[in-house]
């Protein structure tokens, strides 16, 4: 009677340490794979046993079991010749399962060796940049102080202890924010949805630092951000650290207050509280001139940057004030006003930056520090002392200015924010025909990568 292998009796319980072609498959219940490999080698070896049976692969479904039991059965190897075929079958097994765990071994060890190089690889470029990764942390750490101390606006228009009329300069905030993203063009944001108490002081300080005998600022370079002039703090102590040693390698340096800024959409910008104290018009250009950068920042370009947001934040408030107040109202020419005074101061500032830059080159190698000092202080305070000759409608304003005198820093900044301002009001209005959403559309595609 022909007994079938598959049809035999159930096979006895798996031993500890039973061998199926030399596979220990007690000890690893998971390499069946490995067994199936290994019976797709055999099989044509096998042949038939001794019913005449062909040797049948194991299902999917065979267990550990089953597969042992094959090799057990006198149907399927009775012979002298399926003995030393077993031989080299167990070889082979052997073979195959010891490729397998060495694979896993020699893996192992390059995963630890690349492990082992990428710390050591990190811990280098810590070292190398030591510097500027605490500096990120301490400015991360001092952002979002600010973002998570900042309260919504709807808040605190509920709250019956916030002045009723700095409530009026909330709701211009929002009225403001509405303008720009409908009429300018500008993105929209969740930017000035939320207040943040200053408690009466600065938020963050700013350094500059400039070469003493050139109109030549010091760049910082930033990850991502790529270069710029400046350098923020948040804690008013580092930023004095940070002039001083700018200040020691004999470069001209300056520390002033940011009454705000943007993150360029890594964080939700808040309203500071001493923007409340502005006037509707100040309090306009400020909102829009940020919310400009959140919507266009050209990487190494800090000069183009500010004057294009200069340039927005003075044309969209004009814009905003005419729609929300009137062109006949106190706002709308309270404004106007400083805007003439702050135009022909910003000239003359420029002209005397442009006296200066003149001078500079005129100054050799050799000539002695203490000269040269004296023929740029000279000028400087001409220049400050001329602003008082300014007038407003045929009447003198003058500026008043107090303390020490200003360095190349103080010019430089008027650079950086005003000497482009011809040319963008030039492009607005002859090519764009002063539309500022068709002019962001056309700067957009020009400057499609943003941060």
């Amino acid at each position: 009677m022909k007994t079938s292998v598959l049809a035999a009796s159930p096979p006895a319980p798996l031993p500890r340490r039973g061998v199926c072609f030399g596979i220990d498959l007690a000890l690893c219940p998971k390499s069946i794979w490995i067994n199936r490999l290994v019976w797709l080698q055999v099989t044509p070896l096998l042949g038939r046993g001794a019913g005449g049976e062909a040797a049948k692969m194991p299902s999917p479904r065979s267990s550990d079991s089953d597969l042992c039991s094959l090799t057990s059965n006198p149907a399927v190897v009775p012979s002298r010749g399926n003995t030393l075929l077993g031989s080299k079958v167990t070889f082979f097994g052997r073979y195959v399962f010891g490729y397998y765990h060495n694979f896993r071994s020699v893996l192992r060890k390059k995963l630890k060796k690349a492990g082992v190089a990428l710390l050591l690889v990190l811990a280098v470029l810590a070292a190398w940049q030591w510097q500027w990764i605490t500096y990120g942390v301490a400015q991360l750490r001092g952002q979002l102080d600010v973002v998570w101390n900042a309260r919504p606006v709807d808040e605190v228009l509920q709250d019956p202890s916030f002045p009723d009329s700095l409530k009026t300069k909330l709701r211009l905030v929002q009225e403001i924010r509405r303008f720009a993203f409908d009429s300018l063009g500008i993105s929209p944001s969740e930017n000035y949805t939320a207040v943040y108490d200053q408690k009466g002081r600065p938020s963050i300080w700013v350094v500059t630092a400039c070469e003493p005998y050139a109109l030549e600022p010091h760049q910082w370079s930033y990850p991502f951000l790529g270069e710029m002039p400046y350098k923020g703090f948040f804690d008013s102590l580092k930023a004095v650290q940070e002039e001083r040693v700018w200040k020691a390698k004999g470069l001209d340096t300056d520390i002033g207050t940011a009454a705000g800024w943007s993150t360029l959409g890594w964080f939700k910008d808040p309203i500071l509280s001493s923007m409340l104290y502005r006037s509707p018009g100040r309090l306009a250009n400020l909102i829009i001139h940020e919310l400009t950068h959140g919507t266009l920042f050209v990487k190494d370009n800090v000069e183009y940057n500010e004057n294009l947001a200069d340039f927005v934040g003075d044309e969209g408030t004009k814009m905003f004030l005419v729609h929300r107040f009137g062109k006949d109202s106190p706002e709308y020419r309270q404004y106007e006003t400083g805007k003439q005074y702050r135009e022909k101061y910003y000239d003359h500032v420029l002209r005397g930056a442009q006296r200066l830059d003149s001078l500079y080159g005129t100054f050799q190698p050799d000539r002695p520090t203490s000269e040269k000092d004296t023929l740029k202080n000279r000028l400087i305070a001409q220049i400050i002392r001329t602003a008082d000759t300014l007038t407003i409608d045929g009447k003198p304003r003058p500026f008043g200015w107090t303390g020490p005198l200003p360095n190349n820093t103080f010019f430089m900044e008027y650079i950086r924010y005003r000497a482009q301002q011809n040319q963008f009001a030039e492009e607005f209005r002859t090519r764009f025909g002063s539309d500022f959403k068709k002019y962001f559309a056309y700067l957009k595609e020009k400057y499609p990568k943003r941060l």
